[in-house]
């Protein structure tokens, strides 16, 4: 470099010094010495040529919490049969129902006529000081035997209600005064009151039993969307499953591949045939392939934890530490279904438009009830 800035200075002289002669002379060029360039050696420095990787078993097929040798066929049929049978989602889905038919029967049940029962014994002794008060030894004593029974309930038409009721005592008095003793006082009723405007076409009763009715439909509509949810998820699952099995044959058959070609490799570089750097790199290959099997091991743990979860009640169950080895046949065919058969088929058959359906049904059914709210309270009994 300083060889460089002194001939950069020299030639910054020489020109400033042609410049003062006369400018007719024409100046001599003054020769730049040429600058030596760097000697490149002919060969790398070997390092460690006679390394080479030490072979290695494949990897292994056995997984933490899963007993390879008690392998669990399963087919498709049977995995959504044990889903609709196992799954926690399916079960909540299946006691919302039940839920619903309960709520129903106990609306009907508004209209089960109320029977009801009473009777007791009754004494009581008043001291009374007069005579005129019909007293014995200055006392007069009430007995009284009391019972009634009745029967009250709402009627389903018209909106009605009715009530019975049937009372009767028997009397015993030591008074003195008393010119009938004992005494059976006894009393019927019968009393029904029927609304003439407002809760007569369309009460409350009615309208808890039309709302009750829809939430059947309702859930039930909605526990056949979670099946078919359910069924779809454990369908995907279950050629996730396929999928992961297949691609660890590949990958293992990868690692098979790249070591018959790394013994090849070898032997042609052994006679001169293959430069030493394809050995190298048919190694590294290996290595990349071996990383490969685990990955594709770990996508089978997860694929098959995710379709045991779908088809198991609890973690504790047997099959939870079997491997599941699906064995349903693989169809690529894809079903030709026209677009104009499918959305007639959704339309007919999706649940979700049943639920809309219900829940535009219930609004109706809040309507008209609010709307005979409005009418004038007048009631014949």
């Amino acid at each position: 470099m300083n060889k460089v800035l002194s001939i950069c200075f020299l030639m910054l002289l020489f020109a400033a010094g042609a410049s003062a002669q006369d400018p007719t002379q024409t100046p001599t060029p003054v020769p730049v010495p040429a600058v030596p360039g760097a000697t490149l050696p002919s060969e790398p420095p070997p390092i460690a040529p006679d390394f080479q990787a030490p072979s290695r078993p494949l990897p292994s097929s056995e997984r933490v919490g899963v007993d390879v040798s008690n392998q669990l066929s399963l087919t498709l049929e049977n995995a959504v049969e044990m889903a609709l049978r196992n799954n926690n989602d399916i079960d909540t889905s299946r006691n919302d129902v039940q839920i619903a038919e309960f709520n129903f029967r106990a609306s009907r049940g508004i209209y089960d006529p109320v029977i009801g029962t009473e009777s007791y014994y009754d004494s009581r002794t008043t001291p009374t000081a007069s005579i005129i008060g019909g007293a014995t030894n200055g006392s007069v004593t009430l007995q009284q035997y009391f019972g009634n029974a009745g029967v009250t309930g709402l009627s389903p038409w018209q909106g009605g209600n009715y009530s019975f009721g049937f009372t009767s005592s028997r009397t015993n008095t030591s008074n003195t005064n008393s010119t009938l003793n004992p005494q059976f006082p006894t009393n019927l009723t019968l009393e029904y009151t029927q609304p003439l405007f407002r809760n007569r076409s369309f009460d409350i009763n009615r309208r808890n039993i039309e709302i009750a009715r829809k939430n059947l439909s309702l859930t039930d509509s909605q526990f056949r969307q979670r099946a078919i949810e359910i069924i779809a998820q454990v369908e995907q699952a279950y050629w996730n499953l396929a999928f992961a099995l297949l691609n660890l044959q590949v990958q293992i058959d990868a690692v098979k591949q790249a070591r018959t070609q790394l013994e090849s490799n070898q032997r042609q570089v052994a006679k001169g045939v293959l430069a030493p750097i394809d050995v190298v790199a048919a190694t590294a290959q290996i290595t990349t392939f071996e990383q490969n099997v685990y990955s594709a091991q770990e996508d089978v743990t997860r694929a098959e934890n995710t379709l045991k979860t779908l088809l198991l009640a609890d973690r504790k169950a047997d099959e939870w530490n079997r491997p599941v080895t699906p064995v349903s046949p693989i169809t690529l065919e894809a079903p030709r279904v026209g677009l104009d058969v499918a959305v007639a088929e959704a339309m007919k058959n999706r649940p979700e438009l049943t639920q809309i359906e219900a829940s535009e049904d219930i609004n109706r059914i809040n309507e008209r009830y609010f709307r005979g709210q409005s009418k004038p309270q007048i009631d014949l009994v």
